[in-house]
């Protein structure tokens, strides 16, 4: 029986890899991604720039040193993932990279060179820091919560934006954070958690920003009280942690300082005719469809409106009357309404569609669309106006002769105009041998499969029976813990998964002293660990924790931890070298 050898299986598995990277590659050009998790800092605030392809990096980096000229490049984080399926061999990598704006006002995160390709500029305004909250005078304080709006008069109904920041030096265990249900105002959460550093007094804090939109509904004071988080902190003198036997600190509690806004009614000029609208801008677009200023009689005209205004809540925006008019019957639809929050507020938009059928040759007039709305940047009265529209309606020309007899229907097909037919619907070379090559590229694509397992089950049957192997053993304390770490990423319960995985990771990591998510970042070989972490600790410290009501799929961290195993293993493998050379299979020795 001839052996095979492991090193003709490898090399041929790779090459066969090699050849379908290749392949797959050749269809997509390389593009480089950038994005940054917020656009608006604070002077002395980090940001997130991730950099993303959908390729493998080979080993090659961006080159960071553009930024130098307005960032510090404080960290970065790499990540990549690989996939084979029925479509081919796909992969992405991931750059994480933390930054620190070096002065103040309007500044561009330039185009970032990577392997030919480059991403494209991303604008950063950076601002004044603003002096800390009474609350964190103190330099003993560890932990510190500071709230702040952007406007403390606005009108009945206009936007308040709302920040509460969650200040931090060290680990909290059990962190609760919680606010109490404003009154009277209705309330719209801005995106998700962020997360960065900042320097306080000389002192580095990790930071954890959320923010929200305030709609006061009546004139009056309008209060919100004060956030409360409720944590432990470790003490100095505790280097290890064990999740299963109690925590080894003390309980904190933190109130930030309650805000009080005073809201002044709608203005006494105001038409009272007109809904109230307070806005900082209000614009009116419209599509045709269409797009032509001459149309015939019967033929359907569809307008869309579009209205969109900042910093109003959605049910604001006042519905259009039906246009009314001679010549034409008017069909409307029911009227599209959304919200768009971001950092910055909330965004609304009004869509209405009206479809127009002309009755008769002539002009058909489309009535101007106007909407009165307070200019909260002027503090006056308003108007955005939409322009009517003239089209020109002609008649339905008759058509020239009689109607062609049924008895056309019935007749006998003419044997030229049969064979003409069927010439053209003939498929021609160039048509034909598309067929072919599907199904060659099938066959070819399943026989690839078939090789692959193949060396596979060689590769299996020719394993050595004495050598070790990569895999890490496990004690039956780290197969408990990631047993109960995987429940609670499918039951998606944050606080479990939290519990479990800190005592995953220490028990792999014994040399450390593992008892946060942030030692977990530290030592984590994965980046895509790391980053889920800083995800996992986002919905922990999200003021939503305390109602019980936690919107997080364990999905992303399972899938973190099926790939730092697989780091693990990696780094192992580099570390022991292929010991299977000092054990040859019993066939080899029988050689």
């Amino acid at each position: 029986m001839v052996s095979i050898k492991m090193s003709t299986i490898r090399f041929s598995l790779h090459l066969l890899l090699l050849m379908a990277a290749l392949l797959s590659g050749a269809a997509h050009a390389l593009v480089l991604d950038a994005e940054v998790d917020t656009t608006e800092v604070r002077f002395g605030e980090t940001l997130q720039l991730t950099l993303k392809i959908d390729d493998s990096a080979r080993g090659n980096e961006p080159d960071l040193s553009v930024l130098d000229t307005d960032f510090r490049v404080l960290g970065r984080q790499t990540s990549s993932s690989t996939r084979l399926s029925n479509r081919g061999i796909s992969s992405e990598t991931r750059w994480l990279v933390t930054l620190l704006p070096r002065k103040k006002g309007e500044v561009t995160i330039p185009a970032i060179p990577f392997d030919g390709v480059t991403s494209k500029p991303i604008n950063i305004t950076v601002t004044d820091q603003p002096q800390p909250s009474t609350n964190a005078q103190a330099s003993d304080q560890q932990v510190f919560l500071q709230a702040e709006v952007d406007s403390k008069e606005v009108y009945v109904q206009q936007q308040v934006n709302f920040t509460l920041r969650l200040y931090k030096r060290g680990e909290l265990l059990d962190p609760n954070l919680s606010m109490p249900d404003v009154e009277g105002a209705v309330q719209e959460k801005l995106g998700a958690p962020r997360s960065f550093r900042t320097v306080i007094n000389g002192q580095q804090y990790d930071v954890v920003e959320n923010r929200f939109a305030f709609f006061p509904q009546k004139s009056g004071t309008f209060l919100i009280p004060p956030a409360e988080l409720t944590a432990t902190v470790l003490a100095n003198s505790s280097r290890f942690y064990d999740p299963f036997s109690g925590t080894t600190g003390k309980q904190i509690r933190r109130t930030s300082d309650a805000i009080e806004i005073h809201v002044r009614p709608k203005p006494a000029s105001y038409p009272k005719s007109a809904p109230w609208l307070p806005t900082t801008s209000l614009k009116i677009s419209e599509t045709l469809t269409p797009n032509k200023t001459e149309f015939k009689v019967g033929e359907p005209i569809t307008r869309v409106v579009t209205i969109d205004a900042a910093g109003v809540a959605p049910s604001l925006l006042p519905p259009l009357p039906v246009p009314e008019g001679l010549g034409y019957k008017v069909y409307a639809e029911p009227a599209e309404t959304k919200g768009l929050p971001d950092a910055k507020g909330v965004s609304s938009r009004r869509e209405e569609t009206h479809s127009y059928i002309p009755t008769r040759a002539g002009t058909l007039k489309i009535p101007p669309v106007e909407i009165a709305y307070w200019n909260l940047n002027t503090d006056h009265l308003d108007k955005a106006t939409l322009p009517g529209r003239e089209l020109k309606i002609t008649a339905v020309a008759p058509a020239a002769g009689s109607l062609p007899s049924n008895n056309l229907l019935d007749a006998p097909p003419n044997p030229k105009e049969s064979a003409s037919n069927l010439a053209s619907t003939t498929p021609t070379p160039e048509n034909s041998i598309w067929p072919y090559l599907s199904a060659a590229l099938l066959i070819l694509w399943l026989a690839t499969l078939g090789i692959i397992g193949w060396l596979w089950q060689k590769l299996r049957q020719s394993k050595p029976t004495g050598a070790p192997t990569q895999e890490t053993s496990q004690t039956p304390s780290e197969k408990a813990l990631r047993k109960q770490l995987l429940q609670a990423c499918s039951e998606n319960h944050p606080f479990a998964a939290r519990k479990a995985l800190v005592g995953w990771f220490a028990e792999q990591h014994p040399q450390h002293a593992i008892h946060s998510l942030g030692h977990i970042r530290q030592h984590a070989m994965s980046a895509l660990l790391a980053s889920a972490t800083t995800e996992l600790e986002q919905v922990l410290y999200n003021p939503q924790s305390g109602s019980g009501e936690l919107n997080w799929s364990g999905e992303r961290l399972r899938k973190a931890i099926a790939d730092e195993d697989s780091q693990r293993r990696i780094k192992v493998k580099a570390i022991t070298g292929d010991l299977a050379s000092l054990y040859p299979s019993p066939q080899a020795r029988l050689k």
